[in-house]
């Protein structure tokens, strides 16, 4: 009984090792006017979109919901407005335009606690925490540079 439930964990073990091969952490991605913000730069917009995805390099795609996310609009270390929180993909930045410059950035960040894994048969799961080294984020960002 012992052995069987030993094997049982290994192989529970083994298969969720397998799902997160070639997978890194998912992405945040921005689309103004369904095209998506490249982070190089791209001038600010009074309507965005937020996307949780899969990351390029995952050769199965995931979906994934998240239930709070943070914006902030930041000049060089300094936020310029308090952090904005939304729960929905529609974000409103129409407060952030009249403040911005280029060379300003917005950032959008994640918390792995605020992501959910959607399987094909619409079931929610939390998204599984990977183990972090002790000077990464605890969550997913999108930083965004904004042109004129």
């Amino acid at each position: 009984m012992k052995r069987t439930l030993t094997l049982v964990a290994l192989l529970a073990a083994a298969e969720a090792a397998t799902a997160q091969t070639g997978c890194s952490t998912p992405v945040v991605k921005v689309f103004r006017d369904q095209q998506e913000v490249p982070n190089t730069g791209a001038a600010l917009v009074p309507q965005v979109t937020l996307q949780v995805s899969s990351a390029p390099a995952c050769a199965e795609k995931v979906s994934y919901q998240f239930s709070d996310a943070e914006v902030t609009l930041i000049r060089g270390r300094r936020p310029l407005l308090p952090t904005k929180r939304v729960s929905q993909t529609a974000v409103d930045l129409s407060d952030m335009m009249p403040l911005a410059k280029p060379g300003d950035r917005v950032y959008v960040f994640v918390p792995y606690k605020n992501l959910t894994v959607v399987a094909p048969d619409g079931k929610r799961t939390p998204y599984p925490v990977p183990e972090l080294a002790p000077k990464q984020e605890n969550g997913i960002y999108f930083s965004w540079t904004l042109m004129q």
